[in-house]
């Protein structure tokens, strides 16, 4: 999670906010393993471990980093929109650069390849890591859920790379409006602790068999 500056040197705060969220949840996992409650502080610093693991996944990263991408095509295009747009955007950008003016073949292939997308929308990976700015808002939200721990003596709970899944069951999924979010009352959210224990949040005062 180290970030690289146009200057060459590596930004670690990322990486180390994650590392002393970690270490303030790990005395805390044998309460959980055991059943107990958590409560107060230490409520507060699991649910912001969990968030945290739930921002910083690939799929979360990586969705994030894909809609930067999303927004910077549909922006393009907007700008862009016929040969005038485009000369217009070249003839300002080689002003203020101090350049000559680019020949007439130049700006024909331009406006080919961006008429027929003849090319890839890149996106800097660290864009991505954005998300997890959004770690304490959704903890704020886990404190607030009811804790249900699991337990499963007889099999083993499946895990991933994206260890913290939210799920709204299909049947109170809106066509229009999606899923809802963290704020849909029928959402849950799942995470395992050990292979046979695992945590649920929810807005029910209830768990499920």
């Amino acid at each position: 999670y180290s970030v690289k500056s146009e200057s060459g040197e590596y930004d670690d705060s990322i990486e180390d906010w994650l590392s002393k969220i970690e270490s303030d949840a790990a005395p805390l996992y044998p309460k959980l393993l055991r059943g107990d409650a958590l409560v107060g502080d230490e409520r507060a610093k699991f649910a912001l471990f969990i968030a945290s693991t739930y921002t910083r996944s690939p799929a979360m990263v990586n969705a994030v980093a894909s809609a930067h991408g999303d927004l910077a095509q549909i922006t393009s295009d907007m700008t862009v929109g016929d040969r005038a747009s485009l000369e217009k955007i070249l003839d300002e950008a080689e002003t203020t650069a101090g350049a000559e003016r680019s020949s007439d073949e130049v700006r024909d292939l331009l406006f080919k390849v961006w008429k027929e997308k003849q090319y890839v929308m890149a996106v800097d990976k660290h864009v991505g890591l954005m998300t997890i700015d959004l770690a304490h808002h959704v903890a704020d939200m886990m404190f607030s859920m009811q804790w249900f721990v699991y337990g499963n003596p007889d099999h083993r709970f499946i895990t991933s790379d994206n260890p913290v899944v939210r799920i709204t069951p299909t049947e109170f999924v809106d066509r229009l409006y999606g899923d809802g979010g963290f704020l849909h009352k029928h959402m849950y959210i799942t995470t395992p602790l050990s292979p046979h224990r695992m945590v649920e949040m929810n807005w029910q005062k209830i768990g499920r068999t």
